[in-house]
């Protein structure tokens, strides 16, 4: 079975957040986000918080045959106006069950995003999920949206 989601209500590092407030402050020498990766957590009480750690999510990260190990590379790119209210970054990540035999499927319940050191961004499917990848050939597309409103959802 395979499934399509789009972002909606992402939670943001708290890490991630103070940095790019800090920035705010002075002009940026580089980039915020460098070595950017996308994973899918297999937890079914997937639930990122500001608080959340890499080394916390990833103890439930995807294994499903073909799932790239650590992550799938993610590049910020062009600013886009995604509303009225709000500019960002639009980015898709594609994960596909291949390889195999054996094949050994999973179901994924949300994802996050990473710079290997700060949880940049996370999101639980909520009722769009779990998306399964059952047989070589089911995938998982995200059509991630960073927005730059920092409007963090009510917890």
């Amino acid at each position: 079975m395979s499934g399509v989601y789009v972002t909606k209500t992402p939670v943001y590092g708290k890490a991630f957040m103070d940095t790019v407030l800090g920035a705010m402050k002075t002009l940026p020498g580089a980039a915020l986000i460098v070595g950017a990766k996308v994973r899918l957590s297999k937890d079914p009480g997937f639930s990122p918080s500001p608080q959340s750690t890499i080394a916390a999510l990833a103890a439930s990260e995807c294994d499903f045959t073909g799932y790239p190990a650590g992550g799938d590379a993610v590049a910020v790119g062009t600013l886009h106006n995604l509303s009225p209210n709000s500019d960002g970054f639009i980015q898709d990540a594609l994960f596909s069950g291949s390889g195999g035999p054996p094949f050994t499927g999973g179901s994924a319940y949300g994802y996050w995003i990473d710079d290997g050191t700060n949880v940049i961004m996370g999101e639980a499917f909520g009722s769009a999920g779990p998306i399964n990848i059952t047989v070589a050939g089911d995938y998982i597309e995200l059509d991630l949206r960073l927005p730059l409103r920092f409007e963090q959802p009510v917890m």
